[in-house]
């Protein structure tokens, strides 16, 4: 997991400082925080691609915090991108982007599918993928306005392979199950049980992105013991 800070100007652009958004690459793939003006290009400049962006995640509708999605999203059907594009937010987005889209006159590729959240939501899954899910909470901002918290799930423990090699597992699939948490019951009715060769879980990393609040409380369970935090104010 590698956070990249492509923004983190408040309201107007610098000469050296962008407007709000953050890029989370993992295993090949980018999760935005926010896209404020000039997002894509410091992707470029970061050597992150742009179709490896999977979400989208807006904060709230403060200007400088999504003036950046539409021109994303039309390079990306300049592109040919076709697979998949999920962005997610605040109730409203989807009629921003849509209605943008059919201003101009811009048929897509690929779909977009929306997660829109409601502003009495105390917490929310936004995505829940076999390997990571995202969790929105409210913040405390003049408008309503979101955080995030990208959290890995816990990986399974390692494995002892001598151990396991001296108690008769020699197969693949025999691995694969042990390390699922399946027993193994080998020819001569053996039971090797998977707590004796696996290891405990590993925690999974985690980022939360918190932005434009006074503090509140969603905040610091946003932020618990996570391994990054990213948090602006101004």
């Amino acid at each position: 997991m590698i956070i990249v800070p492509l923004g983190v100007a408040s309201a107007t652009p610098t000469a050296v400082r962008h407007l709000p958004s953050v890029a989370l690459w993992r295993e090949g793939d980018v999760h935005l925080f926010d896209c404020g003006e000039n997002a894509q290009m410091r992707m470029l400049q970061a050597g992150l691609k742009r179709s490896k962006i999977a979400n989208i995640f807006i904060s709230h509708f403060d200007a400088d915090h999504y003036t950046g999605l539409m021109g994303l999203i039309s390079t990306l059907q300049l592109q040919r991108r076709d697979n998949p594009l999920n962005i997610i937010g605040p109730v409203g987005i989807k009629k921003y982007v849509e209605w943008n889209l059919e201003f101009g006159s811009i048929n897509l590729n690929f779909d977009i599918h929306y997660v829109e959240v409601d502003e009495d939501v105390d917490s929310q899954v936004v995505v829940d993928e076999e390997e990571y899910y995202v969790e929105a909470r409210p913040l405390n901002h003049s408008m309503f306005c979101l955080g995030f918290r990208f959290q890995e799930k816990d990986k399974p423990g390692k494995v002892d392979a001598e151990k396991a090699q001296a108690m008769g597992i020699s197969e693949d699939a025999q691995y694969k199950a042990l390390k699922a948490g399946e027993d193994v019951e080998l020819e001569d009715g053996t039971i090797v049980k998977s707590y004796d060769i696996v290891g405990h879980p590993r925690p999974g990393d985690s980022f939360a992105y918190i932005t434009d609040t006074k503090y509140c409380p969603n905040s610091v369970k946003l932020a618990m013991n996570t391994n990054i935090l990213y948090h602006e104010a101004t």
